[in-house]
């Protein structure tokens, strides 16, 4: 995964997906009960790619997802939606 070009949201170009944290390397359910930071790889990943130039930056409220923005777009503010958090995975989650 480690050389894998950036990803997008399907019908949303240029929608950037958060990258590894560390339920992610221990493949683990990670939905939105898991509020776990990046783990170093993924933002060595993030920093791996270009991105696109954006004037706005909308973002889950999930920590990952906040630290993917500041590390692709540090100097804009984010607006952050709810409503794009993760899937709930109930009991599976860690």
């Amino acid at each position: 995964m480690a050389s894998d070009p950036p990803r997008s949201n399907p019908g949303q170009p240029g929608a950037p997906l958060h990258r590894l944290t560390e339920g992610n390397l221990q493949k683990r359910y990670v939905g939105c009960r898991t509020d776990e930071p990046l783990c170093p790889e993924g933002i060595r990943q993030l920093k791996q790619h270009p991105y696109p130039a954006v004037q706005r930056v909308y973002t889950s409220p999930m920590r990952r997802c906040l630290e993917t923005a500041a590390v692709l777009y540090p100097g804009l503010s984010p607006q952050i939606i709810p409503d794009f958090r993760e899937c709930d995975f109930g009991a599976f989650e860690y």
